[in-house]
């Protein structure tokens, strides 16, 4: 009897423990921020990766700030006119990172499911490839102008959608990087 008496506080302190650890302790993995909401507010703090403590009455979501890119390859190449009005496929990667800070102004203006750079995307590789004619687009310098416009441009025009949003200009300028392009080729 006795045995089944400590079995069975075992048992209750070993599932009181996970609760404690999932409700109060959440662990945040690496290349995520979890971001917290206590009453519906929403607060400003980050979390990086590791084991937090937080009230249970808060809500907690995780954001990934991983490197991710949009590929336009294939079936899905970036069609553009160059300055000289020669049609192109532009077969590119745009990489992008979501900065830490960010991520719990991007989860309240866009929730989870966020996709403003895909939109945006294919109308800066087009305004990219026209300020070059087709004959240096082809080229290794005119795919290098392009990639480097694109990570230019792409940082601009995510900093204008955000501050369409309600960010601030500091908020949406520093929201998110854009490493160089990778422009495998161009054609016409």
């Amino acid at each position: 009897m006795l045995f089944l008496i400590i079995m069975a506080v075992l048992i209750v302190a070993f599932l009181i423990g996970l609760l404690i650890q999932e409700w109060w302790l959440p662990i945040v993995q690496p290349g995520y921020v979890m971001s917290k909401k206590t009453f519906g507010t929403l607060s400003y703090e980050i979390f990086e990766a590791g084991m937090h403590f937080v009230s249970p009455l808060a809500v907690t979501r995780s954001v990934s700030i991983q490197r991710r890119s949009l590929d336009y390859t294939g079936d899905s190449t970036a069609e553009a006119l160059t300055s000289d009005r020669v049609a192109m496929l532009v077969d590119t990667t745009i990489p992008y990172i979501l900065n830490d800070h960010a991520a719990p102004l991007m989860e309240e203006h866009y929730g989870t499911s966020w996709n403003i750079i895909g939109p945006i995307s294919r109308s800066v590789i087009r305004s990219c490839t026209s300020t070059v004619p087709w004959e240096v687009a082809v080229s290794d310098e005119g795919r290098t102008n392009i990639a480097e416009c694109i990570s230019n441009r792409m940082l601009v025009s995510v900093a204008v959608e955000l501050e369409q949003a309600g960010f601030s200009q500091e908020q949406a300028v520093n929201s998110f990087s854009f490493p160089t392009a990778i422009i495998r080729r161009v054609v016409p």
